[in-house]
């Protein structure tokens, strides 16, 4: 669970425009512009993965559940049923 394969394209925009900031004459309008979308790109890859992690979570809680569901019918099932001789009485 990364994200997207985009994430190392921002990190670059960010570096980039950290780097244009100091380029005279327009550098400061045009590498605020890079670190502000890179910084929103990478936020985007951050939102994503939590999602990825929380869906993952919430699969295995239910298939937990359901395995939970599945051995208290079975364990009802033989409590239903007579003892078979090798089992006792």
């Amino acid at each position: 669970m990364e994200g997207t394969k985009y994430g190392p394209i921002f990190l670059g925009c960010v570096i980039v425009g950290a780097i244009l900031v100091f380029v005279p004459p327009n550098g400061i309008i045009a590498g605020g512009q890079f670190v502000y979308f890179g910084m929103k790109g990478l936020l985007v890859e951050q939102q994503i993965a939590k999602g990825e992690i929380e869906f993952g979570r919430e699969y295995q809680l239910r298939e937990q559940e359901e395995r939970f569901r599945q051995a208290e019918h079975e364990r009802q099932l033989r409590l239903r049923r007579p003892a078979l001789p090798e089992e006792g009485s």
